[in-house]
């Protein structure tokens, strides 16, 4: 059976800053490019199939999925951190997979980053890139658009 369906990512809905630095309240995280892993027409859900976004916006897949659009990395516009705050990471945990019409989701994993320091307004940007899984179950997946919700950790 061919499914056909397009699955993509809502913008990262939770910040938190860790670190020995205490954050004053008011950091903002927006959305400049949402992460999408595109449109595709599953074949089949016998294995766990894949695609995966770099950060640098190539992307791979497994056979079994067929493009029909192609995925775009993540873009996210931090402001409130403090000036030249030194970020030494950034986690990205995946809170809610990517669900939609029908019983089956997409997990993510494989989170990438890219995140300079901040300059002297306190503000970065980070790209963000991951890989979504399919469920491996044999049931097929519903059309339609299939979204989930990440949290992103700053380590400073």
């Amino acid at each position: 059976m061919i499914q056909r369906s397009n699955f993509s990512i809502l913008a990262a809905a939770c910040l938190m800053l860790s670190g020995t630095i205490t954050p004053a309240h008011g950091q903002l995280i927006s959305e400049q490019q949402r992460l999408n892993f595109g449109e595709w027409v599953v074949t089949r859900n016998d294995g766990n199939y894949s695609v995966t976004v770099n950060t640098d916006g190539s992307y791979n897949h497994s056979p079994e999925l067929i493009e029909l659009a192609p995925p775009q990395e993540g873009f996210y516009q931090v402001e409130g951190l403090p000036s030249f705050a030194n970020i030494l990471s950034v986690t990205v945990i995946m809170t809610q997979p990517l669900s939609g019409p029908g019983s089956q989701n997409f997990t993510m994993d494989n989170f990438t980053t890219i995140a300079p320091n901040a300059d002297i307004n306190g503000d970065t940007s980070i790209t963000l890139g991951a890989r979504a899984v399919t469920s491996g179950s044999t049931v097929g997946y519903g059309d339609g658009v299939f979204q989930g919700e990440l949290t992103l950790e700053i380590n400073l």
